[in-house]
Formats: structure tokens, C-alpha cells, sequence
């Protein structure tokens, strides 16, 4: 993929190839690449953040059933 960016962008899917060198317009990403990878350091992060939500959940749903036992 020609890039308009300098950066190496390594380990992108095929279909990179296909997409236009910029996506242009103010505040966007010039290079799909970018773009991309920025993206998916943003859903780690969702994901990361979700994670810990659900064990903190998880771990108040099992106070609470066993307050609930030891009524």
C-alpha cells in the first residue's frame, strides 16, 4: 500500500491494498493505515477497560450471594 504517511505500517490485512491512499477532510486520518491502527489500539483499550468492568461485576455478584447465604 502506497502510504502518504513515512511510517511502516507492518502486519495490515491484504485488503489494505484496495482502500485510497488518503480518506482527506478535516480531522481524518490521510493514511488508512493510520487509521486503522489507531483504531485498533482504541478497541484494546475498550476491550482492556471491559474486561475489568466485568471482573469487578463479577466479583460484587459473589459478595452479594454470599451475604445473601449467610442470611
Amino acid at each position: 500500500m502506497a502510504s502518504t504517511c513515512q511510517k511502516g505500517h507492518e502486519d495490515l490485512p491484504s485488503s489494505f491494498d484496495r482502500l485510497p491512499e488518503s480518506q482527506g477532510g478535516k480531522g481524518r486520518h490521510k493514511c488508512a493505515a493510520c487509521a486503522y491502527e489507531a483504531g485498533r489500539s482504541e478497541a484494546t483499550q475498550a476491550e482492556e477497560r471491559l474486561r475489568k468492568r466485568v471482573r469487578e461485576l463479577d466479583a460484587r455478584v459473589k459478595e452479594l450471594e454470599a451475604k445473601l447465604k449467610a442470611r
